[in-house]
């Protein structure tokens, strides 16, 4: 007769259980499975190993009491809606779950209270703070430090800045709007917020020419609303004479400067030239094709986790630059007026 697999046990795997198939102590194989860095990499490997082939999950109910830390990160975002977001959210969340730490999310879009969302996860035991997508308050961060907590934002920051991991707005704006006065541009829009890295990057880049930024358009920090965004684009293009090139801190944006140019009969690129950033799959389907900044929200999302697990360990760590690459399609060209 055939031998049969052996069915799985119903019970709970233990800790002493992967110690013992690992060959380490109950101590080490404590230490590797909850990202501490006091066992050798050889250790830690054959821990993992053992953990993952006996379908070990650790108890964070009983962790939570032994250490009295619930091993929980809080996020708060500005939004979903932005593909460049959401992408961050997926990557700092499996970047800590390796770590073996669970995340609690907030959507911040509306909310009155700049600290409202913070203040709720710091009262369910968050041990760290991660903001997508925009910055803090003073509020926010004058209650982060009353708590004691680290934290981070990943955002547009336009320069160096403590606990910021920067988007590349003012690299990406500086770099398209080059790439734009080749092509013979000259007058310029942006739909970003006033103190974006990309408003910033294109002034820069204006500023060693004889082009001229006729209209900047700016984007509320907490703006999501499809009405809003349009009465921007309105304000851009109802200038005399309006900009041949706009550029947006957001693919979102720039599709919703590609559609009310469509609604006007304003040809795109011939009568004006549109940039994006961020680089997401539908802005390559549009039509015309989307010219945009691109960055890699899951490098953006990874950066931001090993920031909180360096931080909740007492590790320094410098985040690096994030590449952005311009990518050339149909929505830009030479301008014709």
């Amino acid at each position: 007769m055939a031998s049969q697999t052996p069915r799985p046990r119903a019970t709970t795997v233990t800790l002493r259980e992967v110690a013992r198939a690992a060959g380490a102590s109950t101590a080490s194989a404590s230490r590797a499975l909850s990202g501490e860095n006091a066992v050798s990499s050889e250790l830690h490997a054959r821990i993992v190993a053992a953990a993952t082939r006996l379908g070990y999950r650790p108890n964070l109910a009983a962790r939570a009491l032994v250490s009295r830390r619930c091993g929980v990160v809080g996020v708060v975002a500005h939004t979903l809606a932005d593909p460049l977001h959401a992408g961050v959210v997926a990557a700092l969340e499996g970047r800590l779950r390796a770590a073996g730490l669970g995340t609690l999310l907030a959507v911040d879009t509306d909310s009155p209270d700049p600290s409202e969302a913070a203040r709720t996860l710091i009262g369910r035991g968050a041990e760290a703070i991660v903001f997508v997508g925009c910055r803090p308050s003073g509020i926010e961060t004058n209650l982060l430090g009353r708590a004691s907590l680290p934290w981070v934002y990943v955002a547009d920051a336009g320069v160096a800045v403590p606990h910021a991991i920067d988007t590349g707005g003012q690299r990406g704006g500086t770099l398209a709007t080059r790439y734009l006065q080749d092509l013979g541009h000259r007058r310029f829009g942006v739909i970003a917020p006033g103190s974006s890295g990309m408003r910033q990057g294109v002034a820069a880049a204006l500023a060693e020419s004889d082009g001229v930024l006729i209209a900047a358009a700016a984007k509320g920090g907490k703006e999501t609303e499809s009405r809003g965004t349009r009465t921007q684009v309105c304000a851009l293009l109802d200038q005399d004479p309006p900009p041949t090139a706009i550029l947006c801190g957001g693919d979102v944006e720039a599709l919703a400067v590609l559609r009310e140019c469509s609604l006007r009969g304003i040809a795109v690129p011939g009568g004006i030239s549109i940039v994006g950033f961020g680089d997401h799959e539908f802005g390559r389907h549009a039509t015309p094709a989307l010219t945009t900044l691109r960055v890699s929200s899951a490098s953006l999302g990874a950066q931001a986790g090993e920031v909180v697990i360096a931080a909740l360990r007492g590790e320094p760590v410098q985040p690096s630059e994030t590449p952005v690459k311009l990518v050339v399609r149909e929505s830009t060209g030479a301008p014709t007026t």
